[in-house]
């Protein structure tokens, strides 16, 4: 009987050895390799943070968020890619939960039935674009959800509000256009404000993951 060939049963190597023997040490709860863990990453992970949020408060949670699930975590590291890359993406995680919470906020402040607030947002349509990737996204996630509640407004609504806070028309030139009295406009105009800002809230709901 020939002997069995063993070499596709052996145990996989990983990558980056010395940093899955770090993950095994923090799984034993090794003080000293802690230390060696916060000595090493601490700054790096803070810098890729701080790259892609301004508020230092911000940074400072999102650093500790990471660092916290990264060793709650550390038993499903295999060392197929790096411990920094593995932090990383943990990291962006934690990120994407920021920036989707932020959205949200933001989305959810329009609740004042007042010309600032209706204006507020729907200048973010002219507003000009940011340099800055993340807050690009943001933008632009707003802008899709302004247009598409613009479009679901009954009637004349989607358009009245353009006209009055996108445009700058004056609540006579309005009149003028529907052929209408100033009056009747500004009922419109209120009634306008109140299915935007329902209708706003919907969208934000749907598209944004709901309340958190």
């Amino acid at each position: 009987m020939g002997s069995i060939n063993t070499a596709g049963f052996a145990a996989k190597v990983p990558e980056h050895l010395d940093d899955f023997k770090l993950s095994k040490a923090l799984s034993r709860g090794d003080e000293q390799a802690f230390d060696h863990f916060y000595e090493i990453y601490f700054d790096r992970v803070y810098r890729f943070v701080s790259r892609r949020v301004e508020e230092e408060d911000i940074v400072q949670d999102i650093l500790q968020n990471t660092l916290i699930s990264a060793l709650g975590n550390m038993e499903s590291y295999r060392g197929e890619a790096s411990m920094f890359t593995w932090i990383c993406q943990i990291a962006r995680n934690e990120l994407s939960v920021h920036f989707r919470r932020n959205r949200q906020q933001q989305a959810r402040s329009v609740v004042a039935d007042s010309d600032e607030e209706i204006r507020r947002v729907l200048e973010t349509l002219e507003a000009p674009v940011s340099d800055r990737p993340d807050t690009q996204s943001e933008r632009e996630e707003m802008i899709r959800l302004i247009l598409l509640t613009l479009d679901y407004l009954p009637g004349r609504y989607g358009d009245i509000l353009e006209w009055k806070y996108v445009k700058g028309f004056s609540v006579k030139h309005i009149a003028e256009e529907l052929g209408q009295s100033p009056e009747a406009v500004q009922s419109l105009l209120q009634r306008a404000r109140k299915a935007f800002r329902n209708t706003f809230q919907n969208a934000t709901d749907i598209l944004l993951g709901g309340a958190t």
